[in-house]
């Protein structure tokens, strides 16, 4: 079980500055155990959130830097999320803490990604995200399938993992 709160100086002082590839990211520092991001969303995307505790662009910001720290430079495939918990609202700036977990195969990464405001409390949790290298397909959703699977999610109408798996384009 994680704090409540993420020092968030003194993991960034165990990592050094690396760029990562991600929109909204505006710094990000890593090891090799672990990688700490700090995201901007734009005062228009901030304000159109549809009252989402977790906007869908906040989402793929953190899935994408995520994703660009487990892989190196190579963008795998997001294959599936085990669990996620949402405690507060994201902030417009927020920081995301990401750590390798283990690595299934030759092909699958997981990570696990903490959300925090800027004073280190803890948001928001995804657990057992896992990425696949070498893909084959790219899956598509559009973003009125993802605001409609992020709703329900968020009100509980169906099951959580349901609608993970829906998001990752697994139904």
């Amino acid at each position: 079980m994680l704090p409540e709160a993420l020092d968030i100086a003194e993991v960034k002082s165990e990592m050094t500055e690396h760029p990562a590839e991600a929109p909204f990211v505006i710094e990000s520092a890593k090891n090799s155990d672990g990688m700490l991001s700090l995201h901007s969303l734009p005062d228009e995307l901030y304000a159109k959130r549809e009252n989402f505790t977790i906007s869908p662009e906040a989402l793929e910001s953190a899935i994408q830097a995520s994703a660009f720290f487990v892989s190196g430079e190579t963008f795998p495939e997001l294959i599936g999320m085990g669990a996620a918990d949402v405690y507060q609202p994201l902030a417009q700036n927020f920081y995301v803490y990401t750590q390798k977990e283990n690595r299934q195969n030759s092909r699958d990464v997981t990570c696990h990604m903490t959300f925090t405001d800027g004073n280190g409390s803890i948001l928001a949790e995804c657990r057992d995200v896992r990425f696949r290298y070498g893909h084959e397909k790219d899956t598509v959703q559009t973003d009125d399938e993802l605001i409609r699977l992020l709703r329900q999610l968020e009100t509980n109408d169906i099951d959580q993992k349901a609608v993970l798996k829906q998001l990752m384009g697994e139904e």
